[in-house]
């Protein structure tokens, strides 16, 4: 049976390159796709070939020998993005997730990949069995791909120094044609010392039901840890922006559910442990954008996860 192209997850970069444990690119490793119900059954994943207009995707090498840089290469050893098919090719309407293993070169395991891509909408356009539209709007919403050096087991972890910068991207999304299309930080002046750290999470084996962090949610590899050492004046907004629409109208008036985890582990005074969650709608330059706030949250040491199920009356495109 043919694929529905259209249910494809592309890589969220345009070059698939792989490092080692260490940080070094994974010259001559292996990655293996297989089924995350069935970890012995090969499931298949793609590139895309072709002109405009008449693209398609052809099945990659499973398992595949990445280049001598770590690179994804499709039959003819050139460069590619991977495409993902998180569906069953007998029944697109079956979730079907990928548990993907990455070797070195000497056979030596580097990265497992369980449940993978996360958040991936149900099939037959995305529709739950409810009949209710699940397509997540958020890209990269664990920051996969961040503005730190990867350190995965490197500490002290390295921060960012956010005490200059008004608006910086820190998590690449991909949002094409869209104003802000990455996950970015934004503060009113530079009079407060902040640093963000993208901190990894501690290890929780497969299955695990007694080591878990989150609450009733898959644990991503990293987290935001922001840090404020030194209080500023006259900050009228410190946010982070997560893209959520290309288009302006996207959420005018449609229900949604929005979710985020959070704790916090420095001051507990007034003010000082509460963040709040805002639909933002940018109308463009030279206009004022529309704010609606749809939820506050006040954090405690342990995580905390909060959801909010609402409809805003801004048209909406950035949360």
């Amino acid at each position: 049976m043919a694929i529905n192209t259209s249910l494809l997850v592309a890589s969220p970069t345009f070059q698939e390159a792989l490092v080692d444990k260490t940080g070094i690119p994974m010259a001559n490793g292996t990655v293996t796709c297989y089924q995350d119900m069935s970890r012995t059954t090969l499931k298949n994943w793609y590139y895309q070939s072709g002109t405009p207009g008449n693209y398609t995707y052809i099945k990659l090498p499973n398992p595949l020998q990445l280049s001598a840089a770590g690179t994804v290469c499709d039959i003819n050893g050139v460069d590619t993005i991977p495409f993902f098919y998180p569906f069953s090719e007998l029944d697109q309407g079956e979730s079907q997730k990928y548990y993907i293993t990455i070797v070195n070169e000497t056979q030596t395991n580097q990265i497992t990949r369980a449940n993978f891509p996360p958040n991936s909408a149900s099939g037959g356009g995305g529709n739950g069995g409810n009949g209710v539209n699940t397509n997540n709007l958020i890209v990269n919403g664990g920051f996969w791909r961040n503005l730190q050096p990867n350190t995965l087991n490197v500490t002290p972890y390295t921060s960012i120094d956010l005490t200059n910068s008004t608006q910086i991207v820190v998590s690449p999304s991909q949002h094409d044609g869209f104003q802000y299309p990455d996950v970015t930080f934004f503060k009113t002046n530079t009079t407060a010392t902040d640093t963000l750290t993208f901190t990894p999470f501690p290890f929780v084996p497969i299955g695990s039901t007694t080591n878990t962090i989150l609450i009733n949610d898959i644990t991503p590899e990293y987290y935001i840890n922001h840090a404020c050492t030194v209080a500023g004046s006259g900050q009228t907004q410190k946010a982070y922006f997560f893209p959520i629409s290309l288009h302006v109208n996207t959420l005018a008036n449609v229900s949604f559910t929005a979710t985020i985890q959070a704790q916090n582990n420095g001051s507990v005074g007034a003010g000082q442990n509460v963040i709040k969650l805002f639909i933002y709608q940018d109308t463009g330059q030279g206009t004022t954008g529309i704010t609606d706030e749809i939820a506050v949250l006040n954090l405690s040491t342990g995580w905390q996860k909060c959801i909010v199920s609402s409809s805003s009356n801004a048209v909406e495109s950035n949360v």
